[in-house]
């Protein structure tokens, strides 16, 4: 029978909420597939934005983890070793590096389900967007990213209590 654990990389752009909050207008961006993506007016909050996720998607291309959920400015990589994972981490943090882009990461080790993604309509006046997963390494990448202190890095966790002075 096959195991559930699952190594798990959780990366958040560093200094987003401020950049939005410094330039809350024109945040207009192509989605990464388009190959003419560009931001009108210019926006650094939507050019951060746009960075990140070109990093992250052509690193998700090359090194293809098993899942990747991204989010606006936050994704998880789910791999079946951890070894596989610090590669992803360590290739996506030298091409956030090389791009300018500050990303802090969490990587850990646990169980991990797929429930599965949804799009749906409700009374055709709200869209509801599910990317449902869950699972040990999920909670501890997350632990181990917000509790790591400033600039950009990568942490990592084992089954122990992250932080010291994190609540329960």
């Amino acid at each position: 029978m096959e195991s559930q654990n699952r190594a798990v990389v959780y990366l958040d752009l560093l200094g987003f909420a401020a950049l939005i909050e410094a330039n809350p207008l024109h945040f207009v961006t192509e989605p990464v597939d388009n190959p003419h993506w560009q931001t009108s007016p210019a926006n650094p909050a939507a050019q951060r934005l746009t960075l990140f996720h070109n990093v992250l998607e052509s690193s998700i291309s090359s090194e293809q983890p098993n899942h990747a959920m991204v989010f606006s400015d936050c994704a998880f990589g789910v791999f079946y070793t951890p070894t596989a994972c610090a590669d992803f981490a360590v290739a996506l943090m030298r091409g956030f590096l090389q791009a300018k882009v500050p990303v802090r990461m969490g990587l850990s080790f646990g169980t991990f389900r797929s429930i599965g993604t949804t799009s749906s309509a409700l009374h055709n006046t709200s869209t509801v967007v599910r990317a449902m997963f869950a699972g040990t390494s999920i909670v501890r990448a997350v632990a181990a990213e917000t509790c790591g202190g400033k600039g950009m890095r990568i942490l990592l966790t084992g089954h122990s209590r992250i932080c010291s002075t994190s609540s329960q």
